[in-house]
C-alpha cells in the first residue's frame, strides 16, 4: 500500500489492502467490482482508503442490502462498483436492495440515472451517503458552524476499567459479604442496564445491588488481611493470574487506572446514544466509556444537552454498526460529536432524566431541540425536523440489518 502512497494502520483488516491494491492495478479504462465488508463506510482505519477511492474514481456506485447476506457471520457487506473512465459528474451513488436475490432485478440503466452525491471530506465516514443530498448538505452546513462545540470541549472520554477477568474481580453483595471483602471492594457499574436515565445516583446504584448484580470490584490495599489473602489465593487456583491483562501487572490482583468518572457513556447503543452524569463513587468496566469534565460545565447539564436531534443524527454517522444493529463508539468518536449548549439553561435536567427513564425519548428531544437548536442556534422547525428524520432513517437502517 505504501507504493501507492497509503500508510496502512496496524488495525487494518486484510480486505482493505486488497481493495486498495486492486484499484491501483486498473488501467485508465478499468472497472472495479468487489464484495467487501460494509466497514468501509464506518471504521477509522479505512479513512485513508475512502479518500483514495474518492480521488481515484470519478464515480463510485455502492449497492447495500437491507438484510444480512451472510447472517451466520453477522457481517454486513456491500458491493462496490467503480469505473475509472467515467467523465461525468464526480461523486457517490448508493442503491439499496432487500437481499442478494434482488440483485438480478437491478436496472443498471436506471441506477446510472440516480442522483450523484458530491464527495466532501472523503476521509470521513461514508454512512452519510445513505441520506438524501439535502440531508447531507444540512449536516455539512451545521458541522462547519463555529458556534457548535464538540463534546471534547467539555469532557475527556476514556475506556472503562479493564479488570482482566470480570467473573473474578466483580462480586455481588452476597459473595462480597460471605468472603468478608466489604472493605476491599469499590462500587462499579458493569452493564449499561444499570443506567436508566441521564443521571446515575446512589439510589440507582442501591437498586442495582438489590437486584443481585455484581456491583463491587475487588481492589485490595495493603496490609492484606486473611480474607484478602484467601481471595487472592482463590484467584491463583483458578488461574486468573495467568491471563494476559493480569499477567503483565506488577501485582496481578491490583486493577490499574481506577478513578471515579464524572460521566458514563454507552459504548454500545441500540435505540440511541446516552451520556450519563455520575453522582456516585462508582467506576465502570469497559462495557462503558467514562469521562472527566474539562471545562467546568456541570455533568448533568451536559447529559441533558446531549439529547438533541443534531447530536443524535451525528452519532449515527460518527459511530459504527455491525450485523446485530448495535451502534458502537470509540472514545475519539464520542469526543467528536457536536454538542450544542447555547440555550440549555432553559431546560430542566430532572424533566429530561424522567423522560429518558420512561423511554419517552422523542419528548426529551423536543424540549432540548427547542432550547438549543431553535432558540440557541437559530434553526427553524424544518431544519430540526430534518435532523430528527436523519437520525430516525439511519437508526432504522442500522437496526434493520438483522437476519
Amino acid at each position: 500500500m505504501r507504493r501507492i502512497g497509503l500508510n496502512p494502520s496496524r488495525l487494518s483488516n486484510a480486505w482493505l489492502p486488497f481493495l486498495a491494491i486492486s484499484a491501483a492495478l486498473l488501467t485508465e479504462h478499468g472497472r472495479l467490482a468487489l464484495v467487501i465488508p460494509a466497514e468501509l463506510f464506518q471504521v477509522g482505519y479505512a479513512a485513508e482508503v475512502r479518500q483514495y477511492l474518492a480521488e481515484y474514481f470519478p464515480q463510485i456506485n455502492i449497492v447495500a442490502f437491507e438484510r444480512l447476506v451472510f447472517p451466520d457471520i453477522q457481517q454486513e457487506i456491500v458491493l462496490i462498483l467503480a469505473d475509472r473512465a467515467v467523465t461525468r459528474q464526480r461523486g457517490i451513488r448508493v442503491h439499496e436492495v432487500e437481499n442478494a436475490s434482488m440483485l438480478s432485478d437491478i436496472d443498471l440503466g436506471r441506477l446510472a440515472k440516480r442522483p450523484i452525491k458530491p464527495v466532501d471530506h472523503a476521509s470521513e465516514k461514508w454512512t452519510k451517503y445513505f441520506l438524501d443530498k439535502s440531508e447531507i448538505l444540512l449536516l455539512r452546513e451545521l458541522r462547519e458552524r463555529t458556534d457548535v462545540p464538540q463534546l471534547r470541549n467539555f469532557i475527556d472520554i476514556d475506556v472503562g476499567v479493564v479488570t482482566g477477568d470480570n467473573d473474578y474481580f466483580l462480586l455481588d453483595a452476597e459473595d462480597r459479604s460471605v468472603r468478608k471483602l466489604d472493605e476491599s471492594t469499590i462500587p462499579i457499574v458493569g452493564r449499561s442496564a444499570a443506567l436508566a436515565g441521564i443521571v446515575f445516583e446512589e439510589n440507582d446504584f442501591d437498586a442495582w445491588v438489590e437486584l443481585g448484580k455484581k456491583a463491587h470490584m475487588f481492589l485490595p490495599t495493603p496490609p492484606h488481611g486473611a480474607a484478602v489473602k484467601r481471595y487472592i489465593k482463590h484467584g491463583e487456583e483458578k488461574g486468573v493470574n495467568t491471563g494476559y491483562k493480569c499477567g503483565i501487572r506488577k501485582e496481578w490482583y491490583v486493577v490499574p487506572s481506577v478513578w471515579t468518572p464524572d460521566v458514563f457513556f454507552l459504548r454500545q447503543a441500540d435505540h440511541c446514544p446516552r451520556l450519563v452524569a455520575n453522582r456516585t463513587r462508582a467506576i465502570c468496566t469497559d462495557t462503558l466509556h467514562r469521562g472527566r469534565l474539562v471545562d467546568g460545565v456541570a455533568a448533568d447539564v451536559l447529559a441533558a444537552a446531549f439529547n438533541n436531534s443534531l447530536t443524535f443524527a451525528a452519532s449515527e454517522v460518527t459511530g459504527r454498526s455491525y450485523g446485530g444493529g448495535v451502534m458502537t463508539f470509540e472514545p475519539s468518536e464520542v469526543e467528536k460529536l457536536p454538542l450544542p449548549m447555547a440555550g440549555i439553561e432553559a431546560v430542566n435536567v430532572r424533566i429530561i432524566d424522567r423522560l429518558i427513564r420512561n423511554k419517552e425519548t422523542a419528548a426529551a428531544l423536543d424540549l432540548v431541540d427547542r432550547a438549543t437548536l431553535m432558540d440557541g442556534m437559530g434553526l427553524n422547525q424544518r431544519q430540526v425536523t430534518a435532523l430528527r428524520g436523519i437520525w430516525m432513517k439511519l437508526k432504522e437502517r442500522r437496526r434493520g440489518r438483522k437476519k
